[in-house]
């Protein structure tokens, strides 16, 4: 039977469950278990595609086609393991199953109502395509006490009920505070949080404790007496300097080890091996080389929204024994190219900030620096050549009705054109930068775009760009800007196949480069 661990915070938002449980799914995997992670979101959204990056962070894309939380980038990276867009449960996929229910007559007349009809879709994918997994972790988004997530916990008690004791665990993050003017820190609103959550019905397997700092152990003591849960079973999270440490801090924790005890699963019998995770890390804390990146993105004011971006960075420059200082360029605001040692070009939608990305793109052009145009930036890599290089009135029908449309819609059919998302082939051209990156004839990449270069105008380009990568269709892939050491561009989402395990071969060649030239 599957075993089920729920994954719930209180208090405040942000308090880092999507890590926790991606931190708890590596060191089951590291024990030998099959384990898979689902987030289940209250937000009556679909999916997150229409979703603002300033307001929710990235949109994260699975390879079959899922436009889903940013949590399930952490998921990937830290596992290995590719998620699915089935693994994604929202209210509003919810409600749209249910609604859709109600009009094939499956209800037979029945007042249809949150309990139960709701709970019970919720329950249902939950459980779909766990037969062959031996822990599924649930992270319930939100907080508990949110209106929205009810039908979640409740569903989650349900499951617990009739799973039994021993099948179900359910982590619960809190908040605990430091009040400066009282120099201690304050119990209460962990108290209150658990207290909330059991009046839902649900009691805490573990509990943890999230702080800016170590706290004494009989702080935890008194939260374990007043909660009920046992004193090894309260740990602490303090902030640490980097997500890839939290594994480690599980580790020394037990956290594991009291849901494996709970779940009746004997952990003296299968010991973690996390010697990679130990040698990434010691990478980290030892690294010989430092560079810094501008990052010219449209979204700088909230990080997360190129979160995987800079994981990516973070994966390759720590395999190459280098740290990578990220400086953010908002060129609305005149910054300076000074001190830079390469430029990444992100992704985007709209037309806001795209002059200023085509004066980066021009600045490297021209002064031979390394850079890496991703999606939007590699179509800009293109707009800004020919206007620049080969005086044409170049532009992308995403922002204009008018001009040479040398990037249109991948179907212009549609008032919308049709976007081309998830995981497709790409072909490379061996005698490349991407060729000798990735040392592979072809590859899977994820995309999530609905503009590409016009093949018809092609041939403008082919003394300027070597194109490096195309589809099976012929569409254009990878281009390379000829002459140039290290100049690049893709139409893919590389950063959404990179783990700290293994960083992705056009990132890693990208910081070898910068590392080369310094």
């Amino acid at each position: 039977m599957t075993k089920f661990i729920f994954v719930t915070g209180g208090v405040i938002s942000s308090l880092g469950k999507g890590v926790t449980s991606a931190s708890v799914a590596l060191l089951l995997k590291s024990m030998g278990y099959r384990v898979s992670i689902k987030k289940l979101d209250p937000y009556l959204n679909t999916d997150c595609g229409m979703m603002s990056p300033y307001q929710h962070g990235e949109v994260f894309i699975t390879g079959d086609g899922g436009e889903v939380d940013m949590d399930f980038g952490h998921y990937e990276r830290f596992t290995g393991n590719k998620s699915s867009k089935q693994d994604s449960i929202t209210s509003g996929k919810v409600y749209k199953e249910l609604f859709k229910n109600e009009a094939e007559g499956l209800y037979l007349g029945k007042t249809i109502q949150v309990v139960p009809h709701v709970t019970q879709i919720i329950k249902e994918r939950v459980e779909a395509h766990t037969e062959n997994l031996d822990i599924l972790i649930c992270e319930i988004g939100g907080t508990v006490g949110d209106i929205e997530a009810l039908p979640y916990i409740e569903a989650a008690r349900q499951i617990g009920y009739e799973k039994g004791v021993e099948n179900v665990a359910y982590i619960h993050l809190t908040l605990l505070p430091f009040v400066k003017s009282a120099g201690e820190f304050k119990k209460k609103p962990t108290q209150h949080s658990v207290k909330e959550l059991r009046s839902l019905g649900i009691q805490p397997t573990v509990l943890i404790c999230r702080s800016e700092s170590e706290v004494e152990r009989d702080v935890l003591k008194k939260i374990a007496m007043s909660t009920s849960i046992l004193e090894e079973s309260v740990v602490l999270a303090p902030d640490l300097d980097s997500i890839y440490k939290i594994p480690m801090e599980y580790s020394r924790s037990n956290v594991v080890s009291q849901i494996l005890k709970h779940l009746k699963l004997n952990s003296e019998e299968r010991l973690p091996d996390l010697s990679r995770l130990e040698e990434f890390l010691f990478k980290m804390q030892n690294y010989k080389h430092t560079i810094t990146i501008g990052l010219v993105g449209k979204y700088s004011a909230l990080k997360d929204s190129y979160r995987s971006v800079l994981e990516a960075i973070v994966h390759a420059a720590t395999h190459l024994s280098c740290k990578v200082y990220i400086k953010w360029l908002d060129l609305s605001e005149g910054c300076s190219f000074d001190n830079i040692d390469g430029f990444i070009i992100p992704g985007g939608f709209g037309n806001r900030g795209i002059q200023e990305k085509m004066m980066a793109i021009k600045f490297c052009r021209e002064n031979n620096i390394t850079c890496f145009c991703i999606c939007l930036g590699m179509q800009l890599m293109v707009l800004e050549v020919a206007n620049n290089v080969l005086g044409i009135d170049a532009v992308s029908s995403e922002f204009s009705d008018s001009g040479t449309f040398v990037v249109a819609p991948v179907d212009d059919e549609n008032p919308l054109p049709k976007m081309k998302i998830g995981e497709h082939e790409c072909i490379i051209n061996p005698n490349s930068i991407a060729g000798s990156a990735y040392n592979k004839k072809t590859v899977m990449e994820r995309h999530r775009h609905r503009y590409e270069i016009n093949l018809e105008y092609e041939g403008l380009f082919s003394e300027i760009f070597l194109i490096s990568g195309r589809a099976p269709c012929s569409n254009i892939e990878i281009i390379e800007l000829r002459g140039h050491k290290w100049f690049l561009g893709t139409q893919f989402h590389p950063e959404f196949n990179s783990s700290f395990l293994s960083p992705h071969p056009l990132f890693s060649s990208f910081i070898k480069n910068i590392l080369d030239k310094n």
